[in-house]
């Protein structure tokens, strides 16, 4: 059985709450995970291998972990400590939108940022741009990985290195998926995404006393 290599680009907020759960969700599913943590240690995986951020922009950060695993790995799949997943999700595909990069009136800045920076370096060099930021696990090849960051500043601008990654590299299975991100509990929401695309992402106000028992059932 094949190993898939599971890597969080991880920067602990003193909580290891979403992390241990998340990658409790991928061990019950995915009995050849092997998992392992790029920045702070949660006490949950396999290996961790120690990072310092050294950029100010979160994304800089997260791709210098990401090809930090590139160096290590042939190919690795890309998770974020509040992704839940079970059996239904299927790694052999590449989930992302039907629609483009776009701002949103409700994101934060530093979103919107990224959106702008991605946008115009990929229309610039006659990528299309698609969003593949619907809060979801993808594969990387990392020899392409390393090919396609290295062709762009990514150390001093906020982008979305999914996003740039597949539309350089544009997926032969391609699948939509809803954004599956929840920032405010809502268990019928919660299981109606689990069910469709076997992805749940939350955000800080979905761990109320019910969200968070939620999650621990998932387990």
């Amino acid at each position: 059985m094949k190993t898939n290599v599971f890597v969080y680009p991880y920067k602990s907020k003193g909580d290891h709450f979403l992390i241990e759960h998340s990658i409790k969700s991928v061990r019950k599913h995915f009995k050849n995970a092997f998992i392992v943590t790029i920045g702070d240690k949660s006490g949950f995986e396999d290996i961790n291998i120690p990072f310092k951020d050294s950029y100010q922009e979160r994304g800089a950060n997260v791709t210098a972990k990401c090809l930090q695993a590139a160096s290590m790995w042939d190919e690795f799949i890309y998770m974020n400590d509040d992704f839940f997943i079970n059996d239904r999700f299927d790694f052999d595909v590449t989930h992302g939108s039907l629609d483009d990069l776009a701002i949103k009136e409700r994101a934060s800045a530093n979103w919107n940022r990224g959106v702008e920076n991605t946008k115009f370096w990929l229309k610039y060099n006659d990528h299309t741009y698609r969003s593949y930021e619907c809060h979801q696990p993808v594969r990387f090849n990392s020899e392409l990985l390393k090919e396609t960051m290295a062709q762009l500043d990514w150390k001093n601008n906020e982008h979305f290195i999914k996003s740039i990654y597949f539309n350089v590299n544009v997926p032969i299975r391609f699948k939509p998926i809803d954004n599956t991100k929840l920032i405010k509990f809502d268990k019928k929401r919660a299981g109606s995404l689990l069910t469709m695309f076997g992805c749940l992402s939350v955000g800080g106000d979905f761990l109320t006393v019910s969200g968070a028992d939620y999650i621990r059932k998932l387990i």
